[in-house]
This record gives C-alpha cells, structure tokens and sequence, in this order.
C-alpha cells in the first residue's frame, strides 16, 4: 500500500466528486466542481490555476485539496476548498497540505470555510485566525440610488462570466453572490457581498445596497464581514462557526483578504 499527492488533472473529477458525495456533501455533481477543475482569470493569464491536489492510494483516488489561485498587486493567493479523504485513509491526509510548505511556501493561503476540527490540523500549519463574525445589512434606504453597471477593472473583468454579480452603487463597485440557506429549517434568499472597491465608501452605502438587493433578486437580507464596512458598529454580527484562517509572511495586513479568487465564486453548492 502506497500514497501519493499529485497535481488534480481533469480526469480526476469524477472519483474526486463520488468522494465529496460520499463523506462530505451527498448532492454534490461533476457540474458543481466543473469550473474548479477548469478555472482561468482573463485579467491574470500567467496564474498557475490548478484545481489542487490528489491523494492517491495504490493509483486510486482517496483524498483531494481544492486549490483556487490568483495573481493580485504582484502577490500571490491561494484559496483552500473542499478537503476531503476516505476514512480508511485519513491517517494520510495531512499529505495533502505537504505542498503549501512546499510549491506553494511564498504564497498568501487562505481558508474561508474551515471547520472547528480542522481549524486545528490549519494552526498546526501556522494558519492564524483573521475574522471571526460577519454583518448583518437590513435593507433600508427606499430611495437610495440604484444599482448600475461596473467600471471596468481587473476584478469584474475576471468575475463578470461567473455566476456572480457585478454592479456599481454611486461611485462604489461591487462584487456579490445571491444563494439560498436554511434558517430555522424555513429556505431565505441572501446576498453575500465578496468585494468592494471602496470599503469606507461602501459602509455608508450598505444598507442601501441591501434595499437594491432586496427589490432585484428578492436577497431578504445582505452579508458581508465586518472589514467591507470598515467594522462599523451599527451593524448587528453573528458568528461563524469556525473562524476565517491565513497564513502568509510576517507584516501581511489580513484585511486585504475578499471573497473574489476563491470557492465562493467557482464553487456552487
């Protein structure tokens, strides 16, 4: 018996989805991961986009570590996604991250979606805990200004083909998905905002993006964490279940962290 991690490859996206629906999500599909085994940035062409690496066992599949890459001001991210190993075989899967203090060393990592267990495995790595809540945005502001199509930069460039929302309110960019989650078992809409292109701007404008939101998609409520709106205090926090990770060189200012380059854009669930 032999493990090995390679690089993911194409032809891994089957036995990588039948693990995710057998140990981690029962609906997931091939078309969900898709777009991570496939991704490319238009406004970063150079970026190395692998979809992660693969745990093998004998040849087979057993493990996987989704990775999101980007290129942004001459620094290199990567986003954690959907780690995920057999049973049997998770005595190994600490193999997985073997490649971040490796191929991927000089790199800003980042976890936004961790859970308490391994958020553990991540400090061990040298992961550090950088948001621990998000906002709550009531809709308000009925005669606010309306939602407008987005100067052209890098970062709608990239994001406008995704299934993601790209708008300007006043002189504020915004990037932003609408999904659905249970509360108290009843399905609501939301909005969940993943950038801003002027963050204190942006805090004085939330709650009137949130009515927009509200009157074009229906979202009840917008979500954003506490650093888009400059931590404002007006604005009612709740906690995540595991606190949001980084891990990246001494003096890296974690508030530039955002939501764009990452699972929450190419991974639908």
């Amino acid at each position: 018996m032999a493990y090995a991690v390679e690089r993911a490859a194409p032809a891994d996206l089957g036995p990588v989805v039948e693990l995710v629906q057998k140990y981690l999500s029962p609906e997931a599909t091939e078309e969900m991961f898709r777009d991570l085994f496939c991704y490319e940035w238009p406004a970063t062409p150079s970026v190395d986009c692998t979809p992660g690496f693969v745990l093998k066992k004998d040849g087979a599949v057993v493990g996987y570590l989704g990775l999101v890459l980007s290129q942004r001001d001459g620094v290199d991210f990567v986003n954690l996604t959907t780690w995920v190993v057999a049973p049997p075989d998770r005595a190994a899967s600490v193999m997985l991250l073997m490649p971040l203090r490796r191929e991927l060393k000089d790199f800003i990592v980042t976890n936004l979606s961790p859970t308490a267990d391994a958020g553990k495995v991540f400090k061990a790595f040298g992961f550090q805990p950088f948001e621990n809540d998000y906002c709550i945005i009531p809709p308000t502001g009925v005669f606010g200004p309306a939602l407008r199509e987005p100067r052209v930069r890098n970062e709608v460039t990239d994001h406008q083909e995704w299934d993601v929302f790209c708008a300007s309110i006043r002189e504020v960019d915004v990037i932003y998905d609408v999904r659905k989650k249970r509360v108290k078992g009843v399905p609501i809409k939301f909005a969940e905002i993943l950038w801003v292109s002027d963050r204190q701007a942006f805090a004085n404008l939330a709650t009137q993006f949130a009515f927009r939101a509200l009157l074009k998609h229906g979202a009840v409520m917008t979500i954003c964490d506490p650093r888009y709106v400059e931590n404002a205090p007006q604005y009612r926090r709740k906690a995540y279940d595991a606190p949001l990770l980084f891990r990246g060189p001494a003096g890296f200012d974690p508030s530039r962290i955002d939501g764009l380059y990452t699972e929450k854009v190419l991974l639908r669930r």
